[in-house]
Parts: structure tokens; sequence; C-alpha cells
């Protein structure tokens, strides 16, 4: 099975500091997400809803960016491959 995914990323100058705002885990991981059909979801999603969408040619699930901002990583399985959805 293959799996196409975009990957966005930023370099620090060898100058920037990392600095630490929030203790380790301060910020919790979605474990066991629940999902709605696409259906349910045009309800509350506006159209130009930010998310992180995949697809391995037989499901497909959406990451909202408004849910993600407040916990900033996924732990889901698409069909039986373990998956951690980032933000």
């Amino acid at each position: 099975m293959l799996l196409h995914a975009v990957v966005l990323y930023t370099m620090l100058a060898p100058s920037q500091k990392i600095v630490q705002v929030v203790q380790k885990d301060a910020i919790p991981a979605i474990d066991d997400p629940k999902f709605v059909s696409a259906e349910e979801g045009d309800r509350f999603l506006s159209d130009n809803e930010l998310v992180i969408g995949l697809f391995d040619g037989e499901a497909a699930k959406a990451y909202s960016a408004w849910v993600l901002d407040g916990h900033e990583i996924v732990n889901d399985r698409l069909g039986d491959i373990p998956i951690a959805v980032t933000w």
C-alpha cells in the first residue's frame, strides 16, 4: 500500500535558539479520534476550513486544523497502518 504525503518544514538559522514554551507532554495527543461522515462534517465545517487529508485508495480521513491547534498530534490508523498526524 502506497501513501502519499506532503511534508512542510522550516529550518532554523544557526544563530536561532529553540525555546521551550510549555513543559514536555503538556499538550495531550488524541489517541482515539472520532470521525463523522462527510455529510455531517459539511454542517459544521466551512468550505475553506483547513484540514489534513489522508486517502489510502479505499478510505479517506480528514483532520481539522482547528482541533489540531489544541492537540498537535493524532495517533490513528489508516487501514492496518499506524499513523501519527502532526500539526
